[in-house]
């Protein structure tokens, strides 16, 4: 897959890490899940 800008690549590391946390929260039985820190200073 390519990515036309950096803003793209950007988007798509955002979006793969919200789906990991998603995923690491319902194998915790619904607990919450930080978002790592790279994703709120990108």
């Amino acid at each position: 897959m390519s990515y036309p800008n950096k803003s793209a690549l950007v988007l798509a590391v955002v979006v793969a890490a919200l789906g990991i946390c998603a995923h690491e929260s319902a194998t915790r039985g619904g607990e919450f899940v930080r978002l790592p820190d790279f994703t709120l200073t990108l």
